[in-house]
């Protein structure tokens, strides 16, 4: 089946072809069964562009083979080959024109491009329209001829670069029929193929079957090269790899030898909705319970599986795939399981084999590919370190060659994966209940349980992984006392200490011997132990994983590690996995785990010995900086360290590169300090830049020549060098000890949009009067920081932890505070004008004399397709219990907010539109309500107070202040419709010319300063039903009684701000119904 159409079977190809009269005369490939042609126009780059002249100029082909007379578009295809890739014509213009091959007519076509908001495909059409003007000379093409043309137009990529997809399939295809099956052979004649099609391109000839055997040299393919896709064949080469993945349920760890099988135990997983990603998960999540054979009868193809460090997803994809394996070993029937590692780049799949190869030949050869079922389980996204777009694209592909074929994805919960893979559900995997802990321990033979680990003062959630488990249980009869008993020690030192107590007891168990005859001994055996771990993390998170044995001794031997097979190669053999690779062993540790905290190690070590630009070792994630923070406590706090012995001892001699080891003590390291601050201050390098090429890694990464120039293989790599600076500033602060402000701040301004958000960590923080202005700190954490009078103007908050944090007087115009956490924040006096506070959580937060005029607080309404309606997620902000008295809100939209118990007292909020919110026993003593549209709101209760504020000129509707506090309120020329004000406290209120319309008005308190003169009524059935005590002070006090019908409800404009001006008739028509007063 030729490439571009969806079937029969080539029969020949025709090369250079303008001699038949194609308009697209590069190549025309004709099939049989059924019979179709392909012509095409070979382009090695093309800009899509109606100004590019070779663009219009393939288009004028294209649409003369279109037009011709005999042209067929049930059996004819014209259209572009091209060499270069781009990503838009993935992205966007393929799925365009499988739309229009999809589609029944043009308006259906079109009606799919403007219901799908993709700006690419929108801009493709609009490209192909302006261009076929062009081409064709017309002043117009209508839809349903553009619709025609884009019908039976073909886009096609050939990837024939030494190291791309299209050739290595080709390859690894014709390793089938070459005699040998060798990669070399199949080389050798893949590239005989080359040079006979540019021969034919050469002589514009025409290939067939039988004149493309006799160019193939004798003795390079089989005599019967069909024979290799016989049933006897494939079933033997499938049920040898079906034996491979069935003993997947055997892996073992090299630190513990025990099969996974003897103590797996599969934890609970659930189906999610997509907005769960970034919550943390417990055993009491909910959602429908998942198993995969759910999912393998479903009719989906794709799914994303998600957990959290340490949970077991790869255990428990080995497992799935284990299970699938013996299944169809005994019915010969089902699902065959891939599975496939991102770590290894989707290598090594079977032995040294890769995924290509797996699926091409053994799995599903040609003939089979549309018969066999495949479970394809990629673990592992987040160790990929490659474009994702890219790897959908290929999936996608994959999916139209096996159409029968479901993937698995797996992956931490990293944030932005389920846009990228464009997922609105997820399943997620569940940490261990307490009682599948004593299960997991029971299994694995260890008398431990639940209980337990609650005495080294893990969190519930930590106690609940299984990677915490298996570590308790290798460990279980050597583990520390000390840990058990600190009840002082926080999370992330609790955590460090365990990973330090694991590796203490392993190194305690190889050197036992050693430690029998001389402590001393045993202790540097330790140390050497430590630092070649430390290395080897560095360089592995350096290589991005890709790190071989034969790059890890040469790059050892740069820290002067020559002793190989004495000191490294015993290493190995313990905390690591080696696998091969094509000619190289690559090096793995057992868990990302280990190198997380290792890297941890490798910092403080590096900084203990001056070499401040070995920080630089690539993005630290969110693991490694916890435990970093963990042992920069361990090293501050001299009571901690008392109290843990020798486990804290060992790790702080492990650091010190004396002969005999020395205990690092805090002071040792405050006096490196200095020189960290002044590091961590530079924001750019004084010296002279030098871009060179280096091949290798360096022993820093970086190599210093004599002049002292950073030499980098690229400015990016140049760039990269802010990265330390930041894990320089990280550790500062953990020490109480932050870079002076100016430098932070230029170091802030000019990286904070490059570097990751979890090392952006600044709890406790002093940043008093800083200047932060547009800085980006989304996702990052300040809790319990100071920013007295800081300036944050412009400052991007989004999805932080604010807790606590304090901003009194700070001034923060147009800030992003939006899904941000400000509980029980100070935001006194600080100018927030402008700013985004949809979604944020402010319950308990201080904003007394802020100035929020202008905020988003959320829209209660959205516009749809030119239809305003109800959003379905509201930016709801919580600020219950706040303190917001003599704020500035003015000209505000404040919609669907809960403001239970707030403080607003002579707060400002003139000309605001207050809409859906709840302000029950709020405190709005003296506060500026003037010329507010107030609508379906609750003041409900005795506790809420009104009094003296100021409603003049208002509108309030469809709104319950039933028991409210009134006294002395002023409502001069307010308009009142369907209000309850049952219970009110009117006294001494000023209701002169107010609007009285259909209200709830029954006990409620009024005296002789209260003042009616000139209110008007709604009808005269409304006002007998006025409390009798109102009623009779408004006749006393109008000599004559005005009556006026009037809805104000239909011609007040109630909107966001930044939408275009509705009526509030048209605005309120397609939201639910809301009332909390029957009339």
């Amino acid at each position: 089946m030729p490439y571009g159409l969806k079937e029969g079977t080539i029969e020949k190809v025709q090369f250079q072809t303008a001699w038949t009269g194609d308009s697209l005369d590069d190549l025309a490939i004709y099939t049989r069964e059924p019979s179709m042609k392909l012509v095409l126009q070979i382009k090695n780059n093309l800009e899509f562009s109606p100004g590019d002249k070779t663009f219009i100029k393939v288009l004028k082909s294209c649409w003369s083979t279109f037009k011709k007379d005999t042209f067929d578009p049930k059996k004819e295809w014209y259209g572009i080959g091209l060499g270069i890739y781009q990503k838009n014509i993935d992205s966007h213009l393929q799925q365009l024109l499988n739309w229009a091959r999809d589609s029944g007519d043009s308006q259906e076509f079109f009606q799919k491009v403007k219901a799908f908001d993709s700006q690419g495909k929108k801009r493709f059409v609009k490209i192909f329209e302006e261009g076929l003007k062009k081409a064709s000379g017309l002043d117009v093409i209508d839809d349903s001829e553009l619709f025609d043309f884009l019908k039976n137009l073909v886009v096609l990529y050939y990837d024939v670069k030494p190291e791309g997809k299209d050739r290595t399939w080709s390859i690894n295809y014709l390793r089938q029929i070459v005699k040998d099956g060798t990669p070399q052979e199949s080389i050798l004649l893949f590239n005989h193929l080359v040079q006979t099609a540019a021969k034919y391109s050469a002589s514009a000839g025409t290939l067939t079957l039988e004149s493309l055997r006799q160019e193939i040299p004798y003795g390079i393919i089989q005599t019967d090269h069909k024979a290799v896709f016989d049933t006897v064949s494939y079933r033997k080469r499938l049920l040898e790899y079906l034996r491979f993945v069935e003993g997947f349920r055997d892996y073992t760890h090299e630190l513990d030898k025990k099969p996974l099988k003897d103590y797996y135990l599969q934890n609970r997983a659930v189906v999610q909705d997509v907005r769960k990603w970034e919550e943390e998960s417990s055993v009491e999540d909910g959602g429908n319970n998942w198993r995969i054979d759910k999912f393998l009868e479903s009719g989906d193809w794709y799914l994303l599986v998600g957990a959290e460090f340490g949970i077991g997803k790869t255990s428990m994809m080995r497992m799935a795939a284990s299970k699938l394996a013996t299944a169809f070993l005994k019915k010969k029937e089902g699902f065959i399981p891939v599975l496939a590692f991102f770590k290894d780049k989707l290598r090594n799949v079977y032995y040294k084999e890769n995924l290509d190869y797996v699926i091409s030949t053994i799995v599903a050869p040609r003939q089979f590919s549309n018969k066999t079922h495949i479970l394809l389980i990629l673990d592992g996204l987040d160790e990929y370190g490659e474009d994702i777009e890219d790897l959908l694209l290929r999936l996608d592909s994959m999916h139209q060659s096996y159409p029968l074929m479901k993937v698995i994805i797996t992956t931490r919960m990293n944030a932005g994966y389920p846009r990228l893979l464009e997922v609105d559900k997820f399943v997620r995997l569940l940490p261990f209940s307490k009682e599948e802990v004593d299960s997991f321990f029971d299994r694995y033979g260890v008398s431990l349980s639940y209980g337990d680990l609650s005495d080294f003062g893990l969190r519930d959630e930590e106690k609940a992984k299984p990677l915490f488990c298996w570590m308790m249980a290798v460990i279980s009869s050597r583990t520390s006392t000390e840990i058990r008993m600190n009840k002082t020690l926080t999370a992330n030192t609790r955590r460090a200490l365990i990973y330090q107590e694991f590796i203490h007891s392993l190194l305690r168990g190889k050197y036992r011997e050693e430690a029998k005859r001389s402590i001393d001994g045993f202790h540097a055996l330790y140390v050497q132990e430590k630092k070649i771990l430390r290395k080897i993390a560095a360089l592995k998170q350096m290589t991005k994983g890709e790190l071989t044995e034969v790059g890890l001794k040469q790059d050892l031997a740069k820290f002067g590690l020559v002793n190989w097979s004495q000191d490294i190669e015993p290493i190995l053999t313990s905390y690591f996995t080696l696998r091969t690779d094509g000619l190289y062993k690559m090096v793995d540790f057992i868990h990302e785990s280990f190198k997380e905290y290792l890297v941890a190690e490798y910092y403080i070590e590096s900084i203990l010995e001056g070499h401040y630009e070995r920080l630089y070792v690539d993005m630290p994630s969110k693991e490694t900086l916890s435990y970093l923070e963990g042992l920069v406590e361990l090293l501050r706090n001299d009571s901690v360290r008392d109290q843990m012995g020798e486990i804290a001892d060992m790790f702080l001699k492990s650091l010190s590169h004396g002969t005999p080891p020395n205990i690092i003590t805090y002071s040792s390291f405050c006096n490196v300090l200095d020189s960290l601050n002044i590091m961590a201050s530079k924001c750019f390098e004084d010296r002279d830049l030098v871009i060179g090429e280096k091949g290798a890694i360096q022993s820093e990464l970086w190599s210093v020549t004599d002049g002292g120039s950073y030499v980098g293989k690229s400015m990016k790599d140049y760039e990269s060098l802010w990265l330390h600076r930041w894990i320089a500033a990280y550790i500062l602060n953990r020490l109480c000890n932050l870079p002076e402000k100016e430098e932070l701040e230029r170091l802030v301004k000019f990286t904070s949009h490059q570097m990751p958000n979890n090392i952006k960590e600044f709890k406790d923080a002093k940043l008093s009067r800083i200047n932060f202005e547009n800085a980006n700190f989304s996702k990052s954490n300040f809790e319990n920081a100071i920013f007295y009078g800081a300036h944050l103007t412009g400052c991007n908050f989004s999805h932080s932890n604010l807790r606590s944090t304090r901003f009194f007087g700070a001034t923060m115009v147009g800030t992003s505070l939006d899904h941000s956490d400000c509980e029980k924040g100070n935001m006194t006096d600080a100018n927030l004008t402008g700013a985004n506070l949809s979604y944020a959580n402010l319950r308990g937060a201080k904003l007394s004399n802020a100035i929020l005029d202008s905020v988003n607080f959320g829209s209660l309404l959205v516009i749809e397709d030119g239809k305003v309606k109800a959003a379905e997620n509201n930016g709801v902000v919580n600020l219950q219990d706040a303190t917001l008295n003599g704020v500035k809100i003015r000209a505000t939209v404040i919609s669907n907010i809960e403001l239970k118990g707030t403080n607003l007292s002579q707060c400002d909020l003139r000309s605001s539109d207050i809409v859906r919110v709840r302000l029950t026993e709020v405190n709005l003593f003296k506060s500026n309500l003037q010329n507010c549209k107030i609508v379906w709101c609750t003041f409900s209760g005795p506790n809420t107070d009104l009094s003296y504020s100021n409603l003049s000129t208002s509108i309030i509707i469809e709104s319950n202040l039933s028991g409210c506090n009134l006294k002395n309120a002023v409502l001069l020329g307010a308009h009142l419709d369907k209000v309850d004000l049952t219970d009110a406290d009117l006294r001494g209120a000023d209701l002169r010319g107010t609007y009285l319309g259909r209200l709830k008005i029954g006990s409620v308190t009024v005296d002789e300063n209260t003042k009616t003169e000139g209110v008007i009524l709604h009808s005269a059935d409304y006002f007998k039903r006025f409390d009798k005590d109102i009623r009779e002070l408004i006749e006393k006090q109008n000599k004559q009684i005005r009556f006026d019908k009037r809805d104000r409800l239909k011609s007040i404009n109630i909107i966001p701000r930044r939408t275009s001006s509705f009526t509030a008739e048209e605005m309120f028509s397609e939201v639910n119904e809301f009332k909390y007063i029957d009339f």
